[in-house]
């Protein structure tokens, strides 16, 4: 699967899976999707989400808490983004897990705070999700 974007003549893919990488949008409708769907493009009503990937040696992270080696689960979810890399880093951060490469851990770490601030300004009008947090492997 491919999709692509093109923008003043670039090609860019905004949705993929492939053999050295995934990566995977709520826009390009590749989970299925409960009862309760919004005026908004790949959003649904909040649902209890479980994601396990298998058959890849790829390391993966998602905007769901992490329950098991490349394993994801959460009640109250309203959309998945799920991403694949040899090189993928997960990070706890204080509140906020960090998903990167490792290439790029050094210079996303500042990021945090950076988007810390305003995220806490709007998560007053973003549906709650209960769900537990387990820890986060931030070795790499």
């Amino acid at each position: 699967m491919r999709l692509e974007t093109i923008t003043e003549g670039v090609v860019e893919a905004s949705d993929f899976i492939d053999p050295k990488g995934v990566r995977l949008t709520p826009e390009a409708n590749w989970y299925p999707v409960p009862a309760g769907l919004t005026e908004t493009a790949g959003l649904h009503g909040l649902a209890h989400i479980r994601l396990k990937v298998i058959g890849s040696d790829l390391r993966f992270g998602a905007n769901l808490p992490p329950t098991g080696e490349n394993t994801f689960e959460a009640d109250g979810a309203g959309w998945v983004f799920l991403v694949g890399s040899p090189h993928l880093v997960m990070e706890q951060i204080g509140s906020t897990i960090l998903v990167t490469s490792q290439n790029d851990r050094s210079r996303a770490r500042p990021l945090v705070d950076v988007f810390a601030g305003p995220l806490q300004s709007i998560a007053p009008f973003l549906p709650r999700c209960d769900c537990a947090r387990p820890g986060v492997d931030g070795a790499g």
